[in-house]
């Protein structure tokens, strides 16, 4: 009985109260389409069968005559972190949970379940019919997935002063967690449903544990160095002979290469051969050992110690083997395949190329032009909202360590700044041949983190020294006029006719006078407010993301009068103004609109929430909202109040009907479901529609009907009133010829 009442407990969580990291919570914006590609943090395998994390998408490949050949892709909310497969099982631990998908048949990967999680999943291990999970909020979490469309959560377990787990990893009836106050915890899980403390192994001062494997009577651990003192925070690998859980003993310890710093990612154990993944400051990569003998790990060609073999390779971080091939998950640069046929000469064999985090986007002709950090340019077609898909159109970093922050798309040009100078400042790229993305001119000194282009210059918020000017009249050779005299951080910048106003985050902001660019005057420095984040301007008002101080507004002709202007934030990372609007990326509301018609009477219009997947960057191009989000990929929204949109925006979307999400959700009793008829195409005579909007329940048992009738091309809404229902999901569809579309919406009374 008590199983069954935990049971529907369970159930009713999964179905009422779970919602995705891109929550439809939204007013007058609606969802268009969302691409997610990389970094790639996870890597796990089953026979050839390989399974890459690529942001927050699982890709399943198939390994084959040396090559990697994508078979199918699971599409999830949150980003991941780790990857275990059991059986034909794939167990995902992500930002905001566990996935639980099945892949018996690898071209149709699908969700059984999903377990959530306040905070960042972190890692996940598989024990017959038990999941060991370890998250920031809940600590170690077993679960009960005996019926894997229904776990069930039995215990969790976290120490009275509560830390942070690594990694885990579960020995018969012993879970040993990695713990972030440098030990090695031993916890009894006999009793799952009561997990208790068995003993702490603490580790060399300052070195934290990050990842574990156990083998036999013998635990592999890699470390970080927390040392904050020092400059030189090598980490290790250590060996604990656990025989005596309780009294472990390091038998091995081996600093992890590095010139300064260097940290442990991953480890795997095949058979004797054990690899480890690390980062540095110098060339990543892994380490190989022969743990024949496992108390000592030996270099398995000459059997010293202190030497391992080392495979270069940027940013290493998840490891798996299948056969004598090793798969190293690489962050932004994607997966590597190496060959450990001949242990004197690992040879690259092939890679699987991912994006890296998208920072910035620039609209031209229909195509989204993205800075990918170290994948550098790449352009979506987004003619299709359902399938937005990354082009062959790319530009390749050819220089090494430089990471994309920013992109300008100008006449054909694409403006590209990035960070170290010492790669490639500012570079300027013709994209007018779409299969072969030239550079033309290059200027290395400058790190920037946002770049605009007006006239024949290049305004650049740089990243140590605030405002550069780089005359572009010879696109070939960008020429320096004018960079600040004084050390302050640039990170963001609007150009207004003759203003450029810089923002210098705990430096305030700096107004220019660039009337004439190769002699700009400062003319206002405005620090007594804090810290800026961005800036834009409606008439004479001044808007100013603040960070965790939301948003002040003041006049520019008068800097002593400034104004908090009140959205409710809790950290505003950018604004934007286009025409009468404001659009507002904050950490929690996601992306908020106002109305400032009359900016100093401004009111909210319109807001979306984004959950974990924030975004860093936002531009906008007609009706529709282009968000940069990082690992999250990027998300296109519409502002359903902009009935007309500009000429070159993307006029194919505005032929789509379009169902948008109700307001507000969670409701209760009542809600507003807005949907959109478009105009016929030319050359279509007809103009009335038959349309249908009905209520489903889960069971999809027909609630309400709201729309029968025939309706002409306009924007409609209608009210649901759920008074008479109990709590629940419910659905919605809107059905007209071949169109249809379902949305979910929850009611909580």
């Amino acid at each position: 009985m008590k199983r069954f009442i935990m049971l529907l407990i369970f159930l009713f969580i999964t179905f009422i109260l779970i919602r995705p990291a891109t929550a439809q919570d939204s007013k007058n914006l609606s969802f268009i389409g969302k691409y997610s590609e990389g970094p790639s943090y996870a890597v796990a395998t089953k026979d050839s069968i390989i399974f890459i994390g690529n942001g927050t998408s699982i890709d399943i490949t198939l390994f084959s005559n040396n090559t990697l050949n994508k078979i199918s892709t699971f599409h999830g909310d949150y980003l991941i972190n780790h990857l275990v497969q059991a059986d034909n099982t794939l167990f995902a631990a992500t930002t905001g949970g566990l996935y639980i998908i099945d892949f018996s048949n690898t071209t149709s990967p699908f969700q059984k379940s999903f377990i959530p999680s306040n905070g960042n999943t972190q890692a996940v291990f598989i024990q017959q019919n038990t999941a060991y999970v370890i998250s920031d909020d809940a600590g170690l979490s077993i679960i009960d997935i005996s019926n894997l469309n229904y776990p069930i959560t039995l215990s969790n377990f976290n120490l009275d002063n509560p830390i942070n787990f690594n990694d885990l990893f579960v020995s018969d009836s012993l879970a040993y967690l990695c713990g972030d106050n440098g030990g090695i915890l031993v916890v009894n899980v006999k009793q799952k449903s009561n997990p208790t403390l068995l003993s702490t192994n603490f580790l060399e001062n300052h070195q934290v544990p990050v990842t574990i494997k156990i083998k036999n009577n013998y635990a592999y651990i890699g470390t970080i160095n927390n040392d904050s003192f020092f400059s030189w925070r090598l980490s290790k690998l250590f060996v604990l002979d656990i025989s005596e859980p309780k009294s472990a003993k390091i038998t091995f310890s081996a600093y992890i290469p590095g010139d300064w710093v260097s940290r442990a990612r991953d480890i795997y154990i095949k058979d004797t051969l054990l690899v480890l993944s690390y980062i540095n400051d110098g060339p990543d990569g892994v380490l190989i050992y022969d743990i024949s003998n496992p108390s000592t790990p030996k270099n398995p060609i000459d059997g010293n110690v202190y030497n391992t073999i080392n495979i270069y390779a940027s940013d290493g971080y998840s490891v798996a083997m299948y056969k004598d091939y090793l798969f190293l998950s690489r962050g932004g640069n994607g997966l590597s395949v190496y060959s450990l046929k001949n242990m004197n000469n690992p040879e690259g064999i092939t890679s699987y190329k991912t994006l890296d985090t998208i920072n910035d986007i620039s609209i031209s002709n229909n195509t989204i032009y993205a800075s990918c950090g170290s994948s550098r340019l790449n352009c979506f077609d987004y003619s299709d909202p359902n399938n937005i898909v990354r082009t062959t159109k790319q530009f390749v970093q050819t220089y090494p360590n430089v990471y994309s922050t920013s992109v300008f798309i100008k006449n054909n040009l694409a403006y590209l700044t990035s960070t170290p100078s010492s790669g490639c400042g500012l570079q300027i790229v013709d994209i007018s041949d779409a299969n072969n993305f030239i550079e033309l001119g290059l200027f290395h000194e400058v790190e920037g983190n946002k770049v605009i282009v007006k006239d024949k210059y290049a305004y650049i918020a740089a990243r140590f020294h605030g405002l550069w000017i780089c005359d572009i009249s010879d696109s070939t050779n960008p020429k320096l006029i004018y960079n600040d005299s004084f050390e302050k951080s640039g990170v963001g910048i609007l150009v207004d006719d003759s203003l450029c106003f810089l923002a210098a985050d705990t430096m305030g902001f700096y107004v220019y006078d660039i009337t004439n660019p190769n002699l700009p005057e400062l003319i206002k420095n405005v620090n007594q407010i804090g810290s800026v984040e961005d800036i834009t301007v409606k008439d004479s008002v001044i808007f100013i993301a603040q960070g965790k101080s939301g948003i002040s507004m003041l006049n520019k002709n008068d800097y002593s009068n400034i104004s908090t202007f009140n959205n409710h934030s809790t950290y505003v990372r950018k604004i934007l103004r286009d025409g009468n609007y404001l659009y507002v990326l904050d950490d929690t509301r996601g992306l908020v609109v106002f109305d400032i018609t009359n900016p100093v009477n401004a009111f909210e219009t319109g807001c979306y929430t984004l959950g974990k997947a924030i975004a860093i960057n936002l531009t906008v191009e007609g009706n529709l909202i282009f968000l940069s989000q990082g690992s999250y990929g990027f998300t296109i929204l519409k502002n359903d109040l902009i009935t007309s949109v500009k000429n070159g925006s993307n006029s194919s979307l505005t032929n789509h009907i379009d169902l948008s999400q109700n307001y507000p959700n969670p409701f209760n009793p009542t809600t507003t479901i807005q949907f959109s008829i478009p105009s016929p195409s030319q050359g279509e005579g007809q103009r009335v529609r038959s349309v249908t909007l009905k209520v489903y329940d889960v069971l999809g048992r027909e609630i309400a009907t709201l729309v029968n009738e025939q309706k002409s091309p306009g924007n409609y809404q209608v009210t649901f009133d759920g008074s008479k229902l109990t709590s629940g999901v419910y659905f919605y569809r809107l059905q007209s010829g071949s169109f249809s579309q379902t949305k979910k919406f929850l009611l909580l009374k």
